[in-house]
């Protein structure tokens, strides 16, 4: 049992890959004991971010002076540099275009996505598809 990322998982063998795999818990439902099993060497699981969430998008983005502790929190102090105006300039690698959109919206506008240059368009398009749910008819 390992508690990882805010949740509690399994680690232990997968018959269909024949691999050691991370099985979610609160992803497990009806789970029946059918066979025994044979007891393996268990080696340590690597939850190093670049084997996990491997970097695709180099991220750089401008953000707010209030938001400073939770870039301390979720990417530690060497991942921003702070500008004479206060703000801070973020740089990280994400693993997917998606996570890019979500974690530079839930600022609000409290960050400006500054690099990859081609994901400002994605990031505008997501923003006026939530702005046109909530325009009047």
């Amino acid at each position: 049992m390992i508690f990882q990322w805010s949740s509690w998982y399994l680690w232990g063998w997968c018959v269909t890959r024949q691999d050691f795999r991370l099985f979610k818990l609160n992803r497990m439902a009806d789970i029946q004991k059918e066979e025994t099993f044979e007891k393996r060497l268990v080696p340590l699981p690597d939850f190093s971010q670049e084997r996990v969430f491997p970097s695709v998008y180099s991220v750089k983005a401008v953000i707010h002076p209030d938001f400073k502790w939770r870039l301390v929190e979720e990417y530690g102090l060497e991942s921003f540099i702070e500008q004479p105006d206060g703000t801070l300039l973020f740089s990280a690698g994400f693993a997917d275009k998606t996570s890019v959109i979500c974690w530079i919206a839930s600022f609000g506008e409290g960050a400006e996505l500054l690099e990859p240059v081609e994901l400002r368009q994605s990031i505008l398009a997501f923003t006026e598809g939530i702005r046109q749910k909530y325009v009047k008819k």
